[in-house]
């Protein structure tokens, strides 16, 4: 603690220092930028810029995420430091600054709050598939938890899509790359009158397995076949009321995530290294698949009083999903996973927010939230003749799956003397979790032997005030410091362990300090910012799956401590290079299961260091422009549980992509060709182990991939 008290001084000096230099070396510079004006954002869920807003996140727009070659959300950890995302099997998790959660069963809430144009995801699959026809990505680093409150002890990502628009515009854009991959998105936005405008707009992936099936018949995994298409309405009858309505359909199929499978013989090796594999995986059912459908309907509201704006986010989602899944990845039929949930969220916002530039500035909101959801979950374990049909089983039943969440939330900001302003919010937050079902462990086919079926009850409730206090100081209109501490908190829970009964754990609290800087110098030439940060880490909670059961921990304390470098430099128009860089320092400093202390590990998914540096620069054609980008990620080592055990290790890597892309007069087209991954790292994503079936099983991050991409606008 004393350590990182040093650092944050330390970087609050260096900090002073640097801002006061800029604001004498700028002698008055207005926020005129060379490059083009700075980036709105809604991070603070009202309209301000990018390098105006005292949160440290990243923010990419189309032109940012096509020229790095994002096309999935697992795609954003390249360019933004400190966060790590992987798949765990068809969820995809989130850390941020050593801050995840990998619990992704059906009571599970993820540490980082994602949502799409306002609307949260409960649960975090499905969500490549959001990727498409965007206005910006926002990736805040660091506990949200007045604003955003449930879920956001580890940050926040914002999807914002493109929204209609009063004049026609249109885009078709189709690829193909190796393993027979197939892409295709598109839009058109189309006028209907001087008060209502619509936009549609689709996304198609497919490609072949990256995983061989080595099961006579079967298909390789690894796959992709995805489609999805939303449809928005915008409504502008008066210049005061705004009314916008979506729509959005998402199908996700073909065989899904699987595992490559090591035998366990003996006793467990936790030393043991997880094997460098890309092909050869010995898939055991030919048959896997998955099947997810998802539906939304969203409404959005805004009216303005003059004094203030009054804002209505509500909607309803439909997600059905169900999957066939090998279990331990050998070669052999008798091990396969089951799980189907039928969930549906309702969500209701409302804020009212203070218009104008005054110096007092405020808003107030209200929040609701409800998932329910039914859910039926077997497993084959293992060949036993002793049952009935040769196979000993597991089945959990849950036909009722509650969980709410309330809240009321309130910030505002004055400025003190001209430029430097004060800070203060609060959120009031009420989550409740309730489960009821049955299930039968006793190794018998499913639903045979009503008298093993266990009925199962469990509930949870908790509640908590969380807090944002900060001072903000424009130092000139191109440069910005704050400083400021916020707090976050993720409801408890409940875990299911079959006969070991319902384990309670409790909810999880983070307090934050952390001081930053935005900085352009040269109207836009060169960016900086920079940010350090201290977590005061409590009752994190902690996952571990095994034997068919997913237990939750709390660890008792927790810290965390870092710092990012997000630096930009435009020597010409046509040059730009990036550099990022973020350091974690995340331990656990008490955490205990059972009689084992693992004080000193590090939490899941957190590296140590992470370096990404890109550089691009467009040859003139003509009136149109060639341009070549490179850019590359260092990721220091880290783990994939708690233990920190061998086989759960990721080691140090480099990932590397290239992108060329010829960009015609007026943008009328584009053709871009890409390779990602160059140097075919093998990334593990999920290692666990397992004795009741028998094996090791991991999970493995995309191979090299290359293709080309042509996109029409009209």
């Amino acid at each position: 603690m004393k350590n990182c008290i040093r650092i944050l001084r330390c970087g609050v000096a260096a900090l002073a220092v640097q801002v006061s230099g800029t604001a004498i070396a700028q002698d008055g510079a207005t926020a005129d930028n060379q490059f083009g004006g700075d980036i709105v954002v809604t991070a603070e869920k009202r309209e301000s810029t990018l390098q105006r807003t005292p949160i440290a996140m990243s923010v990419f727009t189309p032109d940012t995420l096509s020229s790095n070659g994002v096309n999935s959300i697992a795609d954003l950890s390249r360019i933004a430091p400190s966060v790590n995302l992987a798949q765990n099997s068809v969820n995809t998790i989130i850390t941020i600054r050593g801050v995840s959660s990998r619990d992704t069963t059906e009571i599970g809430d993820p540490a980082v709050s994602i949502s799409s144009d306002g609307f949260y995801f409960q649960h975090p699959f499905g969500l490549n598939e959001s990727i498409y026809d965007l206005e910006r990505v926002e990736v805040l680093r660091g506990p949200q938890g007045t604003l955003y409150g449930r879920n956001a002890t580890g940050g926040a990502v914002n999807f914002i899509t493109a929204k209609p628009g009063k004049d026609f515009d249109a885009s078709l854009s189709a690829g193909y790359g190796n393993y027979n991959a197939y892409t295709a998105d598109g839009f058109i936005n189309v006028p209907l009158g001087e008060t209502l405008s619509a936009r549609g707009s689709f996304f198609f992936r497919k490609h072949d397995g990256y995983r061989t099936n080595n099961y006579a018949g079967g298909k390789d995994g690894d796959d992709a076949n995805a489609k999805s298409a939303r449809l928005q309405l915008k409504f502008d009858p008066t210049d005061r009321l705004s009314i916008l309505l979506k729509g959005e359909y998402t199908d996700v199929g073909g065989v899904g995530p699987t595992f490559y499978g090591v035998p366990l013989t003996g006793a467990v090796d936790y030393d043991m290294e997880a094997p460098k594999v890309r092909q050869g995986s010995a898939l055991g059912q030919p048959r896997q698949s998955i099947d997810m459908k998802s539906k939304l309907v969203e409404l959005t509201a805004n009216y303005d009083f003059g004094f203030a704006g009054l804002t209505y986010i509500g909607g309803w989602r439909s997600q059905k999903y169900s999957q066939v899944r090998d279990l331990d990845g050998l070669l052999k039929s008798d091990a396969y996973f089951i799980p189907s949930e039928d969930a549906e969220d309702w969500q209701h916002e409302l804020r009212l927010t203070s218009s104008g530039n005054g110096p007092f500035q405020w808003q107030l909101g209200a929040f609701y939230f409800r998932n329910k959801n039914n859910l039926a979950t077997y497993f084959s374990t293992y060949a036993d003749p002793a049952y009935p049909d040769g196979y000993a089983r597991f089945s959990f039943i849950y036909p009722k799956v509650v969980a709410k969440s309330k809240a009321v939330f309130g910030q505002a900001s004055y400025e003190i003397v001209p430029n430097l302003k004060a800070e203060a919010g609060v959120r009031y937050s009420k989550d409740e979790k309730f489960r009821e079902g049955y299930s039968d462990t006793s190794g018998a086919a499913e639903l045979e032997l009503p008298a093993n079926q266990r009925t199962t009850v469990g509930s949870a409730s908790s509640d908590k005030w969380t807090y944002h206090l900060a001072m903000n100081w424009q130092a000139t209109p191109s440069n910005l410091l704050y400083v400021k501490r916020d707090t976050g908190y993720k409801a408890g829970g409940f875990s299911d362990l079959g006969t070991l009964g319902v384990l309670q754990y409790g909810p999880e609290n983070i307090t934050a300090y952390e001081i930053g800087s935005k900085n352009r110098f040269g109207r836009g030439v060169f960016e900086l910012n920079l940010s350090a940060y201290y977590y005061d880490y409590k009752d994190q909670q902690i996952s571990q799956f095994r034997d068919g059961f997913t237990a939750v921990f709390n660890a008792g304390k927790s810290e965390v401590y870092g710092f990012e470098i997000e630096s930009v430099v435009r020597p010409s128009p046509r040059d730009q290079l990036d550099v990022y860089l973020g350091y974690t320092h995340a331990r656990f400093k008490d955490f205990i299961v059972g009689t084992q202390q693992y004080a000193g590990n590090r939490p899941p998914n957190s590296p140590t260091y992470q370096v990404s540096v890109g550089y691009q620069h467009d040859f003139p054609i003509g009136d149109g422009k060639l341009t070549l980008r490179g850019q590359s990620r260092l990721e220091d080592d880290y783990y994939l549980a708690f233990t920190n055990y061998g086989f759960e290790k990721q080691d140090s890597f480099t990932k590397t992509d290239f992108m060329l892309t010829y960009t015609a007069p007026q943008d009328r087209w584009s053709a871009q060709a890409y390779v990602r991954n160059i140097e075919n790292e093998t990334i593990l994503t999920s290692a666990s182990v397992s004795g009741l079936f028998g094996a090791y099983t991991f999970q493995y991050g995309d191979p090299r991939t290359y293709g080309a991409r042509l996109t029409f606008n009209f």
